[in-house]
């Protein structure tokens, strides 16, 4: 299973269509719950690695999105971002069959596209 990033501007629909999707794959039967953990990634850092972890874990055979992943900048936020990349980066290679990873943020979000094997952009719909 892949892991995604979702890009677009605020109010674009990303969380919306990442909820969807979660469904979507768990009525497909490409994961085993119906799970949607869903947190920003001020949040994550502010929270520490030890409970990043349990959101992980809650998230196993389901999705666990992260909204606003531009904040979890390992080189700029080497403290808090770093250990949350590091452990982000090891669970999508490690557990790729048990969760699905979605990254959500701007579409200045930087390199994301060549971390995450697939980037969807979302277009302003006015």
């Amino acid at each position: 299973m892949r892991n995604y990033c979702f890009l677009g501007n605020p109010g674009t629909g990303k969380t919306t269509v990442a909820r969807l999707f979660a469904a979507i794959l768990h009525d497909s039967e490409l994961r085993s719950r119906n799970v949607f953990q869903e947190s920003g990634a001020q949040k994550v850092k502010d929270d520490g690695i030890d409970e990043f972890r349990k959101l992980a874990q809650s998230a196993m055979d389901g999705v666990l999105f992260i909204d606003e992943a531009y904040d979890l900048d390992p080189v700029g936020d080497k403290f808090k971002g770093a250990p949350i990349v590091n452990e982000l980066v090891t669970l999508t290679e490690n557990e790729r069959a048990r969760l699905t990873c979605i990254l959500a943020g701007y579409e200045d979000l930087g390199s994301a596209e060549t971390h995450v094997p697939f980037a969807k952009l979302f277009k302003d719909w006015i």
